[in-house]
């Protein structure tokens, strides 16, 4: 099972979460940042665990293997270093950086 974080629930990091746990059955979603009080019914939803206020909260719960960054691109390249640095797998909404 490979444990992952999203990073943006927006309508792209939704697209992301849905796939995520509809067609790999070795993912799931155990975190999720920022959390806002409008994404709490989402989470329940899907069974996300770890609601964190910031990526940097995110980078650190138990056990998370990778990482989807779908946060605004001008976050991006903020959050892949963030990512590599805590030796996470890195998946990344294009465009990387602009």
């Amino acid at each position: 099972m490979i444990n992952f974080g999203i990073v943006g629930l927006g309508r792209i990091g939704k697209v992301h979460l849905s796939n995520l746990q509809s067609y790999c059955p070795q993912a799931k979603v155990i975190a999720a940042s920022p959390v806002k009080p409008k994404h709490k019914v989402l989470l329940e939803e899907y069974g996300i665990v770890h609601h964190c206020e910031t990526f940097e909260e995110m980078m650190e719960v138990p056990n998370l293997d990778a990482v989807v960054i779908a946060s605004p691109t001008a976050y991006h390249y903020d959050h892949i270093l963030q990512a590599a640095k805590a030796g996470k797998h890195i998946f990344c909404e294009k465009p990387i950086d602009l």
